[in-house]
């Protein structure tokens, strides 16, 4: 049933769909942030990488594997169900809230792809069988594989606002219809 406003109100899928994506919200912070920690700077003293990998790594891990779950549990059935509150909303082409999708796939591929350069000396425990050239490596790649997070993220996002903002420019248009 449509409101006076012409809004549907939020239907149990929606509203699920939100607290998962409440939910991983918190896990992605708890583990990511929490457990997981700053990873040592690309250019800090190897001897303290090392030190760190070996003091905390499962953590590193743990936290990791819980901000894993709140992506694909939480972040990816809200951008989901999002898309679909939007394409509702939206005037044809709905396109924009399939690259909405799209974009939040991508935010967690690249997420996903990242953390695999600190994770193998997460679990090799900061071993000094990783060589120093191999472990700087590691380290560059993970700080630019993480920087480009930003792009799919704010694809994803800013999108979201475009499909809005064309919502209502058309609902407020002369002749607009519905």
């Amino acid at each position: 049933m449509v409101g006076g406003d012409g809004i549907e109100p939020p239907t149990s899928n929606v509203k699920l769909a939100a607290a998962l994506g409440l939910a991983g919200i918190i896990l992605i912070v708890f583990g990511g942030g929490a457990l997981h920690g700053t990873p040592p700077a690309f250019d800090a003293p190897l001897q303290q990488i090392r030190d760190s990998f070996r003091n905390g790594g499962q953590a590193y891990l743990v936290g990791d594997y819980l901000a894993r779950l709140g992506f694909v549990f939480g972040f990816l059935p809200f951008v989901v169900a999002l898309r679909g509150r939007l394409a509702a909303a939206a005037a044809e082409p709905r396109i924009l809230s399939w690259l909405i999708v799209v974009g939040g796939v991508a935010t967690f591929a690249v997420g996903d792809a990242a953390k695999f350069f600190l994770n193998g000396v997460a679990l090799a425990g900061g071993s000094s069988e990783i060589s120093d050239s191999t472990l700087r490596t590691l380290l560059y790649l993970d700080s630019e594989a993480i920087s480009t997070i930003g792009a799919p993220a704010s694809t994803c996002f800013g999108l979201r606002h475009a499909v809005t903002l064309k919502s209502q420019w058309v609902a407020r248009s002369p002749g607009a219809t519905g």
